[in-house]
């Protein structure tokens, strides 16, 4: 869903540590509603703050509203409110259906990263959280559009990479500045996924990971991976 965190663009995430091999299949794969629940969670915490979250458009602005008069937060109300959820809910990681798994298989055959729009200063928290949920990957926090950051990564990659995010807007930047990542729209929640259309600039959409798996590995072989 589209947040409002706020965030440092001038510290970047530790891209130059991150080691994968460049002859080996590479999925770039977001976190919120991809790999970890995202909606549900937050629906939780909002109710004890007398919120809650209505879900009639895949954005968190206008639809955030307050139980009492069902009153809209305003844009600023959201931003803080978004900062402060993402604090507490870091350290408590929920994968998503079948991610766990689906994520133990990819890896025997593929390198995964995680890239996700977080607050710099939440990175490694979320890469903790991550780990004792079951899912042991490297994050890189991101700022705004994802294509600047997917490209700089894949810049020397030699075999095919995908990308997975549940934002139609990163399937436009990804195939604005990465355009032969291959690309899949993927909303883990089934609500959200009712009431969002595929990406114009995604090659597929997908909302379950044992779906997700088997296309991921039959694009793979057809690539002659």
């Amino acid at each position: 869903m589209t947040t409002h965190a706020s965030q440092n663009p001038n510290k970047p995430s530790p891209i130059e540590r991150l080691a994968h091999d460049p002859h080996k299949p590479l999925i770039i794969c977001d976190a919120d509603e991809v790999l970890l629940e995202f909606a549900k969670p937050l629906e939780i915490w909002l109710r004890g703050r007398g919120l809650y979250l209505e879900l009639k458009s895949f954005a968190l602005e206008g639809n955030i509203r307050r139980i009492d008069d069902k009153s809209p937060l305003s844009k600023e109300e959201v931003r803080i409110l978004v900062d402060d959820f993402l604090d507490h809910v870091v350290d408590r990681a929920k994968p998503t259906m079948g991610a766990t798994s689906a994520v133990r298989r990819l890896r025997e055959s593929c390198s995964m990263v995680v890239l996700t729009n977080i607050p710099h200063h939440l990175r490694h928290r979320r890469q903790l959280a991550m780990k004792a949920a079951g899912i042991d990957l490297p994050v890189l926090s991101n700022v705004g559009e994802k294509g600047p950051m997917v490209a700089k990564l894949i810049h020397d990659h030699k075999a095919p990479v995908l990308f997975l995010d549940d934002m139609p807007g990163h399937h436009s930047s990804v195939a604005k500045y990465a355009n032969h990542a291959h690309r899949i729209h993927f909303v883990a929640d089934m609500r959200l996924a009712r009431i969002i259309d595929p990406a114009l600039d995604s090659h597929h959409r997908i909302d379950r990971w044992d779906a997700c798996v088997d296309y991921i590995e039959t694009h793979l072989t057809f690539s002659g991976q």
